[in-house]
């Protein structure tokens, strides 16, 4: 197949010593040993360590299980995740769930997989994908069907802040679902008061996620 682009960028700006910003990347090797290019945000493996190692430090989990659908960047938080709490003492479980949410067959599956494994006292369940909102939502919601998983710690993606809008609030809120993210500036704050009302201004439309993230460097 043909070379990634970003690798290929990667090669081309360190033969001619250019300075190169990486804002998102999702593969740690591009930055290994190489003095030129800098990241401006942690590696897609990385936050999944990271939420690791908040979850076993903060929320005093243990025992994890994972939800992967096998795609990109889901299979990078999930294993950064899945190594860092082997690391720390911990231990996952993996749950590969690779089906076709528009098959009625997928969706049953999941009502199911979730029934059963709710009687194997996880304390905590890491839902990454970042994909498809509607397989993470069923997964919460069912989830809160049983009130065995009453204490059961959430966990997710940025997907769960950012684009997972439709998931409702206050079952996100019952489980005080935490998840990683590039990026984050309170909405609250007079510095974003400032930005939004400038942007909006100068290019008459709300500032992107790219703004926000750009500001926050």
């Amino acid at each position: 197949g043909q070379p990634d682009v970003t690798q290929m960028i990667s090669a081309w700006t360190e033969e001619r010593n250019i300075p190169m910003l990486i804002p998102y990347l999702p593969f740690q090797e591009l930055i290994e040993n190489k003095s030129n290019t800098f990241l401006a945000h942690p590696s897609i493996y990385t936050q999944g360590a990271m939420m690791a190692q908040f979850a076993f430090d903060s929320l005093g989990v243990r025992n994890s299980l994972i939800w992967t659908d096998l795609t990109k960047y889901t299979e990078l938080l999930s294993q950064g995740y899945s190594d860092k709490m082997l690391s720390l003492g911990g231990t996952s479980t993996r749950i590969e769930n690779i089906g076709d949410f528009r098959e009625k067959d997928t969706r049953e599956e999941i009502v199911e997989m979730v029934e059963q494994l709710s009687q194997e006292f996880f304390d905590s369940w890491y839902i990454p994908i970042t994909s498809e909102e509607e397989k993470a939502g069923l997964i919460l919601a069912e989830l809160n069907r049983n009130p065995m998983n009453d204490s059961v710690k959430v966990l997710g993606s940025p997907q769960w802040y950012t684009r997972y809008n439709s998931i409702d609030r206050e079952l996100k809120e019952s489980f005080e679902l935490h998840f990683t993210a590039s990026s984050f500036l309170s909405t609250d704050e007079r510095a974003y008061t400032d930005l939004y009302r400038k942007y909006l201004t100068g290019y008459a439309m709300p500032p992107n996620d790219w703004v926000i993230q750009g500001y926050d460097l």
